[in-house]
């Protein structure tokens, strides 16, 4: 299928990149399965790009191990143009579940890193403030995470991640387990932190609507193995309203290019746990 053509923002240099990136893993019968082939990826500082497939196209993998959670079996990925084989507090990854400590309130979750590593100084109780000033969580400060709505807790999630002053964020579907209507809030408010701060993002959906909604940049994954097919310029102001016409045409284009691998994945999928395979260099 022939690539969608879209205009491409110039970009500056890489601040992460997978380079011949390629996964594969033993199946049930003892077979090598090749989940991930041959992926090169650059994604400069400041962008918001999103990676969007259909289940079991490699999106999640591919987002560890542009974080250095997951080393690939063949080709790797670069951290400022060195090679990145261990997760770095400059890239900090956001999952599903914001996985926040049920014993502190929602100040000392977002001070909770700083803490940690030793870098709560003069001036970190201030930036603290400032960030639940920002998500909007100033008011429930004292608040504990059970007390929190889902909306609230992942907010909580994504303070904490910023107030270790990362350079990139790395959100692992952080919405999917949310109703519409709080999922398209959250879909906003992500949007309009970037705008604000434009911290680097790399955000894993299967949702077209949202990656269209947040994204500057959107990656297709798809085909057995998976690779990228379309690379698209985002960016449009028309592309961020939801009920314009170019969105409209737009999403119609990504559901006819993605639709096709829906079910071309099958056992592709990489199980849970699966171990990445060195293939032979």
């Amino acid at each position: 299928m022939a690539r969608m053509t879209f205009p491409v923002n110039e970009r500056g240099p890489p601040l992460v990149e997978a380079s011949r990136v390629t996964v594969a893993y033993e199946g049930s019968k003892g077979e090598q399965i090749v989940a991930l082939d041959g992926i090169d990826l650059k994604i400069a500082a400041g962008e918001f790009v999103c990676l969007l497939g259909p289940s079991g196209s490699g999106k999640t993998t591919l987002l560890k191990i542009l974080g250095g959670f997951q080393l690939p079996s063949l080709g790797g990925a670069l951290y400022r143009g060195k090679q990145l084989a261990a997760p770095t507090s400059q890239l900090v990854m956001i999952f599903q579940e914001p996985n926040l400590f049920p014993w502190l309130t929602v100040e000392r979750n977002v001070a909770f890193g700083p803490r940690m590593s030793g870098r709560y100084r003069a001036g970190t109780a201030a930036r603290i403030d400032d960030l639940l000033m920002t998500v909007g969580l100033h008011e429930a400060r004292a608040r504990y995470p059970h007390q929190l709505s889902g909306g609230m807790r992942q907010r909580t999630a994504i303070a904490r991640a910023l107030a270790t002053e990362p350079e990139a964020l790395l959100l692992d579907e952080p919405f999917s387990a949310l109703d519409v209507a709080l999922r398209r809030r959250m879909q906003r408010f992500v949007r309009s932190l970037w705008e604000t701060r434009r911290t680097t993002m790399v955000m894993v959906t299967h949702s077209i609507e949202e990656a269209l909604l947040c994204a500057e940049r959107i990656v297709v994954l798809g085909g057995r193995p998976s690779r990228i097919v379309e690379d698209l310029d985002a960016s449009s102001p028309a592309l961020k309203d939801r009920y314009s016409p170019a969105f409209a045409d737009t999403q119609r284009k990504l559901e006819a290019l993605i639709d096709p691998f829906e079910d071309d994945i099958g056992d592709a999928q990489e199980p849970a746990g699966a171990v990445a395979r060195a293939m032979p260099r």
